[in-house]
């Protein structure tokens, strides 16, 4: 009996999952980077409306919308998988359509996994100019930023669109160079 409501629990949860999977991965454009005071606001296109994407028939509605960015070689956005070191702002309002989709924006501030952060904040000799400076370096030396939109669910599965590529380059001139 044990095993049929384990697999009845299983079954229910990959049915569900299924379910609220119906919305396309989005696909994002990369537009532009611009300073604004001490963040990055990050533009871009996407091929889905996020605010479409949860299926408010089964009692779900979004928790969180955000736009994440890595800045390691660990691409997995997944919540509950914490990046060490990343880029991360509230996705804003859709700013309008084109023929291309919906436009956005994002105000990026770097940010730390709990873990570093708690490396930093024990080790009181670390400064910010040297956080700073390690955040750049880890720039610098990377050709683009994988970058997703992941939106949390209520009731429901994460939504994540298709990884988007900053270019490093824009990254560094919007954060360190104005």
């Amino acid at each position: 009996m044990k095993i049929i409501n384990s697999f009845l629990v299983v079954l229910c949860l990959a049915l569900n999952a299924c379910a609220s999977q119906n919305v396309q991965e989005a696909n994002l454009m990369y537009v532009s980077l611009n300073k604004n005071r001490s963040m990055a606001r990050l533009f871009f296109k996407s091929d889905v409306d996020f605010s479409k994407v949860i299926d408010e028939k089964k009692g779900q509605s979004i928790g969180s919308r955000t736009v994440q960015c890595s800045l390691t070689d660990d691409v997995d956005f997944t919540p509950g998988h914490s990046l060490q070191y990343f880029l991360e702002g509230k996705l804003s309002g859709n700013e309008g359509q084109d023929s291309v989709g919906f436009i956005y924006f994002s105000d990026l501030l770097f940010a730390l996994s709990d873990e570093e952060n708690e490396k930093y904040r024990v080790n009181k000799k670390i400064h910010g100019m040297v956080l700073k400076d390690a955040f750049k370096a880890m720039i610098v030396n990377r050709e683009k930023i994988p970058c997703k939109v992941v939106v949390t669910v209520v009731y429901g599965p994460p939504y994540m669109s298709k990884i988007m590529y900053v270019p490093s380059k824009d990254l560094i001139d919007s954060f360190f160079n104005k």
